[in-house]
């Protein structure tokens, strides 16, 4: 919700929109699982997570991510290098608590997301890239 607290000065009606988005998602995803291997729910079911705690959670701790690394482990991704660094920078949010670090609080939410949100992005585009390279046409068959 800090995030969308950036945006907004009241957040909770889109974090509220955000959830029930994010829970529409896994009951899709949990139906629509049948044809996926178990590897590829397991990393879908990684990434809702990860969205729901970047975009909704007000404050993220060490303990809200154990279940993310637990299902981490479970599956070999290109992600999984942004997760395990996340679980390690959500520490760096108690470091503001230090009369060095006060005046830079937004400092730190930089060093502790900027690394992950561009892996996330570097994700993206990679999987982008080689969906569109192997499209005979250089359009995607989902965008057809």
């Amino acid at each position: 919700m800090w995030l969308v607290g950036r945006i907004t000065e009241n957040p909770f009606p889109y974090v509220k929109g955000m959830s029930a988005v994010i829970l529409v998602l896994v009951m899709v995803q949990c139906i629509r699982q049948s044809h996926k291997t178990d590897q590829q729910a397991v990393q879908w079911g990684v990434g809702l997570i990860a969205l729901y705690l970047i975009l909704v959670s007000p404050s993220v701790f060490q303990w809200y991510l154990v279940w993310l690394l637990a299902l981490v482990t479970l599956t070999q991704s290109w992600l999984t290098p942004a997760w395990l660094y996340w679980s390690w920078s959500v520490n760096l949010a108690y470091l503001e608590t230090l009369p060095i670090f006060a005046d830079a609080p937004y400092g730190l939410r930089i060093v502790e997301y900027a690394p992950v949100f561009s892996w996330i992005i570097g994700y993206w585009w990679v999987v982008h890239s080689r969906k569109l390279a192997s499209a005979p046409d250089g359009v995607p068959d989902a965008a057809r």
